[in-house]
This record gives C-alpha cells, structure tokens and sequence, in this order.
C-alpha cells in the first residue's frame, strides 16, 4: 500500500487554529517590519536558492521572537551539511533549516544543530523547482524524518514544511506513512498561514511536536519512562539502548536495558508500533508463560491514541497503528556471540523444545526464527526458574492459531531472508495466496541460524568470544543467504544438497571439527 495520504482542508484548518487566536496574529502583522499588506524581502520573482533562504530566515526568526520570547525554540539555517546522519546512509541530506528546541524531550539543553535537537525541519525551493521535481524532494524529506525519529526513537509523529516564494506545504511523518497537504497560497491577505505553519512547527507542547509524553530525557541524556503497572506508576530509567529501527515505517522495534529504582532490577524494555489488526505481543505470551525456554513478560502498557485518531481523518482501508512498550525478564547475549560449543547447542535444543511445547500445548507458532531471537540464560552455571540455556523471545509476528486476529502479512514479510525457510522465500514471488507460514518453516529456520553461525564465525578458543570469519569465500556464502528471496532460496536448496551428501565439510570452516560439521550433515 502506498503510505502517502493527503490532509483534509478541515484538518489543515483545524491544525493551523489550534496554534495562536486570530488576534495575536492579526497584532504580529501590523508591528512586524518583514509586513505589510504583503511579506517584505521574499521576491515573487526570486532569482537565485540563497535570496530565499536569507529573506525566510529573517521572517521565522521574526516570528519566533515574537511568540517565543524566551527562546524555548529557534530555527536555524543550515550550509554544507550541518547535520550529520547517524547511520551509513549518505544520500540524507541537511534540510535548509531546523527548528530546535530544549527542555526535558530533547537531549542538549542548548539548541545544538544536530537531530537530537530537531522539533521539526523545512526546506525553501523556488516555485519551478518544487513542482518540476516534486518526487525526488518528498524522498529527501523522508530522509530528514528519518534521521529524526533515529534521534527520537520515542517520538510518535514529526512535521516538515516546504515553502516557496509564493506558496508552502506541510508534511507529517509517521510509522503508518506521510500525511501532506495541498499547496497552500500565503502571500498578501493569506499572510496569516505561514505564521500558523511556522508555530505548529515549534510548538511549545511537546505532544503537538510529535514527542510522548509519558517519556522524558534527564540530565544523563538517557529515557525516563514512566508506565502503569496494575494501576500502579512505575518508572524506568535506560541503562543502554540495545537495538533501534533504521526504518521510517512499519513496527520500528527498539529495545533498551532499563533499570527500576524503585526494585533495583533491570529489565529489557520492548517498544513498537503494533498493526491494529495485530493481536499484542503480551497477550499471545500470556498463553505460554509457563514454558520453559519463553521470554517471561512482566507488564505491557499501549501508549496513547492510535495513529488514525492523531491524523484526525482517515480512510477505510488505513493501516493504523499504535505505541506500545512490554517489560521483559532479562537474559543473555545472543546465541550468534558463541564461546562453548556446547553452549551454542544446549542453547539450540532448549529453544526448540520450547518452539515445540508452545506449538503443540498452546497453539501458538513463532514464525521469525532468528539467531537474535534466540537468547542464551542470563547466567548459564545459573539458571533461573523457567529459563532455559537458549530462550526465545520476539512473538510479535506469531499467531495463535485458535484466534481471530492476525497479523499483517505486510509486517510478516519484514523478517530476515537469512533465517527464512526455502518455500517462505520462494513464495516472494508468487501472486496466488499468501503464503501460510507452518511449523516445518520454523524447524528450517533453527537450523539455518545454526549454519548462519557456522559460517559468519571461527569457534571459540579458550572460553573467548568466537572471532568472525576472514574469509572471502565464506563472507560471499553469508551475503548469498541474506539477499533478494529467490536468489537466497536457491543458495539454500544447494546448501541443503551438500549436506544430505555429505560435502558441508567443503563449505564449513575445518576449525569446527568433525562432530560439528557431522551433527549439521546429519
């Protein structure tokens, strides 16, 4: 589905009130030295990119100033890049100005030209260059939203704004998509709809930006979040994030070790933004807390309204969303960090015995089985009531099978090729049904993780962690196995005819020794 939706004229309107009365705006015009009866500076006829820049910065300073006095936001223009990117993603590049802010949501108290600051963001482009190569600018601001919800993973929506000589646009990004509007004409009388598009851009109200305001960032620059668990507050406070989303849309799963003062306890805390039709994650382990080998959950808590309800108005067939967090039992590194080999296979059999007893007791069918989705125990010489030497976690794709609700297929499609079995790959390409995940196809997946790990890894010497491969031949074999469906199958397929000829010895690295490379053969 395309994620690109339109604002409604009565949204626009509603937005654009809700951001000063009439009369303070009508009073910023008359004293204003960039206005009167039209914006002064802002050539209709503008010649040149940096003529625009200079006569809009010298408007929105204006008009900060006058709203925000004490500086609670300012914008900026940016040269050469200002902004750097925060991941490997060079075709991001800076917007034209960046509304900054500062208080408890941003993580620098003063107004630093960097994303971690970023209350919103705007690009300046003349008429004919808007509208001529319209499709390639709306990829750049995805760019830009991007980069910000990186910097804000709590973050439930963002603004952007496009303005020209004549005319301006207002942009909104969300997990579900990017809401715009029409062009919207602010010369003359209309004068009134850029100061109403600039003050929704550096609202005040954290929640009006976008920010949930259940979480907040202290002096450490770390999250604070504050959840309900049995009616009771509780507040966790981040020890270190331990993945984020790179993606712009969909569930942008994130995770953090979290610590509760209150118990001194850490905890893993799971962040998503869930598909309506979905049924929650702490819902389905409800039904298989009991087994050993699953994650333990200890609360989970939806956060705020769906994403449908902050768009204001949206159509039938809309792939809402909502925030949700989960409080999860902590455990070990992730099966791939391997130093046992014995370890490695314990770790192995007990996730799949517990993959076996949630099917087969329960009903329920995991369907992303991945090497960082299998956890070794906390303390293996240890282990805890319930816990296993290997312990699946990451349900938010299973299905129970005797419920109605499903997930998406879409969300579905978004698990890792390497992982994936041969008929879950090839079904890619095929434009019947889709394709009915079974238990066989995660039976596959445990023993492609474990191929996975004897490929990307030499073992481990002394109880070290297992050092990655340098070989050229095996990093090519890994790459095969993470790229495009069918390519990815067909490796597989091979892969599965060395074995069942007794030939994976030519393609494992000899370090392992004979009983590792038999016990995959076999």
């Amino acid at each position: 589905m395309d994620p690109t939706f339109k604002f409604s004229n009565e949204t626009i309107n509603e937005l654009f009130a809700s951001t000063a009365n009439g009369e303070k705006i009508e009073q910023y015009l008359r004293q204003s030295r960039y206005y009167h009866k039209d914006w002064k500076g802002v050539s209709i006829h503008v010649e040149g990119q940096q003529d625009l820049y200079g006569a809009l910065l010298a408007i929105f300073q204006d008009i900060l100033g006058y709203f925000h006095p004490k500086q609670g936001r300012l914008v900026h223009c940016l040269k050469n890049n200002e902004v750097e990117v925060q991941d490997e993603d060079e075709t991001t590049l800076s917007p034209d100005f960046l509304v900054t802010g500062n208080g408890s949501h941003f993580r620098y108290l003063t107004h630093k030209k960097s994303w971690s600051c970023c209350a919103s963001f705007i690009d300046a482009k003349r008429d004919k260059w808007a509208h001529s190569q319209e499709i390639d600018w709306e990829k750049r601001f995805a760019g830009y939203a991007r980069q910000c919800f990186i910097a804000h993973p709590t973050r439930i929506f963002v603004y952007g704004l496009c303005v020209t000589e004549t005319m301006l646009r207002l942009y909104r990004y969300d997990r579900c998509g990017v809401l715009h509007s029409e062009w919207i004409n602010y010369r003359q009388e209309n004068a009134h709809r850029l100061v109403r598009a600039l003050l929704l851009l550096s609202s005040s109200n954290a929640a009006d930006l976008g920010f949930d305001e259940t979480v907040v960032i202290n002096e450490d620059g770390k999250h604070v979040f504050s959840m309900q668990e049995e009616d009771q507050p509780v507040r966790l406070t981040e020890v270190r994030l331990l993945w984020d989303s790179m993606s712009l849309f969909g569930r942008a799963t994130t995770c953090w070790k979290v610590v509760d003062e209150s118990k001194q306890k850490t905890f893993l805390l799971k962040q998503q933004f869930v598909n309506v039709k979905q049924t929650p994650e702490d819902q389905l382990l409800d039904d298989i807390q009991d087994i050993k080998g699953i994650v333990k959950v200890h609360f989970a808590q939806r956060i705020g309204k769906p994403m449908s309800e902050l768009r204001r108005s949206t159509s039938e067939d809309f792939p809402d969303r909502f925030l949700y967090r989960m409080v999860l039992e902590e455990y070990g590194k992730s099966i791939k960090y391997v130093t046992d080999i014995v370890l490695l296979v314990k770790a192995l059999r007990d996730a799949i015995t517990a993959h076996y007893e949630a099917y087969v007791k329960k009903d329920v069918l995991h369907r992303d089985i991945s090497a960082d989705n299998i956890l070794y125990a906390k303390d293996p010489k240890n282990l805890r009531e319930g816990e296993g030497y290997g312990n699946l976690i990451d349900f938010d794709l299973s299905i129970n099978l005797n419920r109605a609700t499903c997930l998406d297929e879409q969300d579905f499609q978004m698990g890792t090729h390497a992982f994936h079995s041969i008929a879950v790959l090839m079904s890619s390409s095929q434009s019947s049904a889709p394709y009915r995940q079974g238990y066989v196809d995660d039976l596959e997946s445990f023993f492609w993780v474990l191929v996975w790990i004897l490929i990307r890894y030499l073992p481990p010497v002394n109880g070290e962690l297992a050092r990655k491969t340098q070989n050229p031949d095996q990093l090519d074999r890994l790459a095969s196995f993470d790229g495009p469906p069918l390519p990815s199958a067909e490796r597989k397929q091979c892969w599965l005819t060395w074995c069942s000829n007794r030939t994976a010895k030519d393609f494992l690295d000899q370090q392992w020794g004979s009983d590792v490379i038999k016990f995959v053969e076999e």
